[in-house]
C-alpha cells in the first residue's frame, strides 16, 4: 500500500481534529502534523523547529489536545504522523551559537551531551561537516546513548505508545551520522518501533552521492522532493511542496492550484507515497483550494 498524506504543518490539533472527517472523505490516509515539542514561542513557523527541550506542548496544542486528535483521527481511520526534532535546541537571539537560556539546563549543561562548537556547516557535499557540525542551530551530541534514553525515548515512547501516534518524520535526518559513521541512533529507533511509519527529511541526498540514499534507506524511508529519485517507491515519501519550499525558500510560491495537482496526479500516477502541504495553516478550503477540492478527492481516491 502506498500512502497518501496531508502535510498540516503550523495547524493546531483541535483544528485538524476538527477536519478529520473531511480528511478522510478527500481520500488521504493520514497526516503529518508540526513538531510536538515544547519550543521558542511566536507567530512565525520556523519557531517550531527551535524546540527548548523534549516535553510535548507549543503553540499547536498541549499533550491533552494532541492526544483527543489522534483519537479523532483514528475514530475516522486516518493515521497520524509526528514532526520530532533529534538533533538540535532552539539558539540565542543574537544569533550566537549557544543554547537558549530557556533550553532544558539537564541536557546543555552536561558537556557530554553537547558538540555545538564545532562550527556552521558550510559545504553540504562534506560529510564530516554534514554529521558533526551546526546546521543553523546548536547541536546536541547525538552519538551519545545517554541523550537517547534520557531524552530521544522517552518522546518517542510517549508519542508512538503512550499517545498512540502511527509514525515519525525525523528533522535533518542527512545531518545524522549513519551506524558505519559511529552512530546507531536510527538503527535502534526503527528497531524499537517496527511497525511505525518512520521517514526523515533526505532533501538533496544526491549532493552525496547515491550511495547515501541506499545506506539511509537500510533504516527508514526517504522524504524527499518529487524531482529527486530513489530506485524504492515502498522507501521513499515524495512531496511536491514542503513548508521549506513555500514558507522559508519561496521555490515553490509561483506554482498554481492547478500546478500543484497536476504534480500530485504525476505522484499519484506512479503509486508513490505522497505528502501534499497545506497552504492554510487553518485547512481553510477557500485559503487553499486544492486540499479538499473535487479533482484532489478524484485523485486519491484513484490513485
Amino acid at each position: 500500500m502506498s500512502y497518501t498524506l496531508l502535510h498540516c504543518f503550523d495547524c493546531d490539533y483541535i483544528t485538524v481534529a476538527n477536519k478529520a472527517k473531511k480528511i478522510k472523505e478527500t481520500g488521504y490516509d493520514g497526516v503529518q502534523i508540526g513538531p510536538v515539542q515544547y519550543c521558542k514561542e511566536g507567530e512565525e513557523n520556523w519557531k517550531l523547529y527551535q524546540p527548548y527541550s523534549f516535553y510535548i506542548g507549543n503553540k499547536l496544542g498541549s499533550y491533552e489536545d494532541l492526544k483527543e486528535m489522534v483519537r479523532v483521527c483514528h475514530e475516522e481511520g486516518l493515521i497520524v504522523v509526528a514532526d520530532i526534532v533529534l538533533r538540535h535546541l532552539a539558539g540565542r537571539e543574537n544569533g550566537e551559537m549557544e543554547f537558549h537560556e530557556k533550553c532544558d539546563h539537564g541536557i546543555v549543561s552536561n558537556k557530554n551531551l553537547v558538540m555545538n562548537h564545532n562550527g556552521n556547516v558550510w559545504n553540504y557535499s562534506d560529510r564530516w561537516q554534514l554529521i558533526n557540525m551546526n546546521a543553523g542551530m546548536p547541536t546536541l551530541n547525538y552519538y551519545n546513548k545517554e541523550l537517547w534514553y534520557k531524552c530521544y525515548f522517552p518522546l518517542t515512547d510517549c508519542l508512538l505508545n503512550d499517545i498512540g501516534i502511527d509514525g515519525l518524520r525525523i528533522d535533518q535526518m542527512k545531518h545524522i551520522a549513519l551506524p558505519d559513521e559511529g552512530c546507531d541512533l536510527l538503527k535502534e529507533l526503527v528497531e524499537r518501533y517496527p511497525d511505525k511509519l518512520i521517514y526523515g527529511e533526505a532533501i538533496n541526498l544526491n549532493e552525496l552521492g547515491d550511495g547515501y540514499k541506499d545506506k539511509y534507506a537500510k533504516y527508514c524511508m526517504l522524504l524527499m522532493s518529487m524531482f529527486e529519485f530513489y530506485w524504492d517507491f515502498n522507501k521513499a515519501m515524495y512531496f511536491v511542496e514542503s513548508h521549506d519550499t513555500y514558507h522559508t525558500f519561496k521555490s515553490t510560491c509561483y506554482y498554481s492550484d492547478e500546478e500543484r495537482l497536476d504534480k500530485w496526479l504525476l505522484l499519484a500516477s506512479r503509486g508513490a507515497n505522497k505528502l501534499y502541504f497545506s497552504r492554510s495553516n487553518t485547512l481553510d478550503e477557500n485559503e487553499d483550494k486544492t486540499i479538499f477540492c473535487d479533482r484532489m478527492k478524484w485523485i486519491n481516491q484513484n490513485r
